[in-house]
């Protein structure tokens, strides 16, 4: 299984990507590509290599095998820091929010991934501000963040991300710890301001009312391989994925 062939103007893609840790093959020849202005999807019963794909995306483990282009540019060997100044930022599983930070400040740290040495401290104070307003976090703007719901932490990690003005964002596990109702807000934010600002989406989620709401193709990792990659249609169809999600239990 290959993910769709690559086209002039994808935002990432990666080809033959092999991991292991010690004597355990973590990730197996493991190919996808994500165009601009899409939100696609990454599947996969627990254990199935989501998590160390992403992190191999973006920098946190260099790969054993395999290459990775970002925006055009050969990545697969570059620090995480440098991915995310050319504009690949992540949120992750469990929230990472600075706990002694407010909010606000917490949502400004997201502009030092593009641009640690310099910016325009007011102008972008201004604008964080503006962005946690549209979120319905403006009167948390001051306050810490222990304070905050799980989905309005989840909130601050996207804004936070916006701020950097990425090419691509990867959201590890969003919903997770969600409700179904908090679930279908989110859905229903990160839509519109995908739709509304033309971002580019990298998901990774077990919820499946999540991703078949946003994504319009989804990859499925199942013990490290790619078994499919489709419309959302299509994989719910794809007797590899039914069969990969009832053996998992899920």
């Amino acid at each position: 299984m290959t993910s769709r062939p690559a086209r002039d103007g994808d935002v990432l893609t990666a080809t033959g990507i092999s991991k292991s840790f010690g004597g355990v093959r973590a990730l197996r020849d493991v190919g996808l590509t994500v165009s601009p202005g899409t939100i696609c999807a990454l599947i996969g019963p627990n254990g199935a290599g989501k998590t160390t794909l992403v992190n191999v995306l973006t920098g946190v483990y260099t790969q054993d095998a395999g290459d990775i282009t970002f925006k055009g540019q050969d990545i697969g060997r570059t620090g995480a820091d440098r991915r995310a100044r050319a504009g690949m930022v992540r949120t992750f599983q469990r929230v990472r929010l600075f706990p002694q930070l407010s909010v606000l400040e917490n949502v400004l740290a997201g502009q030092w991934s593009r641009r640690p040495f310099g910016g325009r401290p007011a102008a972008t104070k201004e604008r964080a501000l503006r962005e946690l307003e549209e979120f319905g976090l403006l009167k948390h703007a001051h306050r810490s963040p222990a304070g905050l719901t799980f989905a309005d932490c989840r909130r601050v990690e996207l804004v936070r991300c916006l701020l950097g003005d990425p090419a691509l964002i990867l959201l590890d596990e969003p919903a997770a710890g969600m409700n179904p109702e908090e679930a279908q807000r989110f859905v229903e934010h990160v839509a519109e301001v995908q739709r509304e600002r033309d971002l580019t989406i990298l998901l990774i989620e077990h919820n499946m009312n999540v991703v078949m709401s946003l994504a319009s193709w989804i990859y499925v990792l199942d013990f490290g391989q790619l078994i499919a990659a489709g419309t959302p249609g299509e994989v719910r169809r794809d007797e590899r994925v039914i069969k990969a999600y009832l053996g998992a239990g899920e």
